[in-house]
Order: structure tokens, then C-alpha cells, then sequence
């Protein structure tokens, strides 16, 4: 039985079905937030790591859209405006956007969604989500 299932694993990697370890950009954290004391400005903010390490990532940016509700209750999305984020420190990205002089402001009553995504020099790309 074990030189059955070494010979499966074996025809397996030959065929390529092994793809190697994964290497590609994660978010371990994102947010987004109205911060009201400096004055109002909503700030965007994502901690992302990559196989190779946090410089790996080559770029990180988030499209905002307004979230509606239709009568079944199901979400609709209508898509605003696209933000890019600096690299700060240690795989965290942030940008601060003045409140009220472009799509995000801290007195908007409804809902945003915020589309994180995440890239490496070869292209690879990573998404984590947020309502707000």
C-alpha cells in the first residue's frame, strides 16, 4: 500500500499537479475610519505581507463604492472612486483623505465598501473587503 501511494504522489508531481509554494501578497489587517480629531479626514489603512516579506508588495489601493439595498434586501454597489495607499513601515500602507472634498466624507449617513487589493512586482494580486 505505501509503494501504491508513493507512486500516486510521484505521478502527481510528474503530471504537475504539485504548483510549488504559494507566493503572492495577504492582508493580515485592513480598515478604514472617519477620524474626526485632526480635523475630518478619513483614513485608510492596510497591513499586507508577501512570502518574500512585507517589501514585496509593490503597491496597495482601494476602490470605494456606496452600498444600497434593494426591496429584497440584497446589496448594490455603486462604485465611487479609487484611493492609492503609501507604504508607511513594515507592510503597513495608509492614506488620509480630507473629508467632504472628495467621495469619502465623515457626514455621509450611509454605508461605504471599501475593496482593498494588494500587488507584487509580478503582478500577483490579493483582495480583502470592508463595509463601513
Amino acid at each position: 500500500m505505501l509503494k501504491l501511494l508513493a507512486s500516486l504522489a510521484v505521478l502527481a508531481f510528474a503530471s504537475g499537479c504539485y504548483a510549488g509554494p504559494v507566493d503572492y501578497p495577504w492582508f493580515v489587517d485592513a480598515d478604514a475610519w472617519c477620524d474626526t480629531e485632526s480635523p475630518d479626514w478619513f483614513d485608510l489603512w492596510a497591513e499586507v505581507d508577501h512570502d518574500e516579506g512585507p517589501r514585496a508588495v509593490q503597491s496597495v489601493w482601494v476602490d470605494v463604492s456606496f452600498v444600497e439595498y434593494d426591496g429584497n434586501n440584497d446589496m448594490l454597489l455603486t462604485y465611487g472612486a479609487t484611493y492609492d495607499l503609501a507604504y508607511q513601515a513594515e507592510g503597513q500602507w495608509a492614506a488620509a483623505v480630507e473629508s467632504g472634498t472628495s467621495l469619502l466624507d465623515c457626514d455621509y449617513e450611509f454605508e461605504y465598501y471599501f475593496l482593498f487589493t494588494a500587488e507584487d512586482a509580478e503582478g500577483q494580486t490579493t483582495q480583502t473587503d470592508l463595509i463601513n
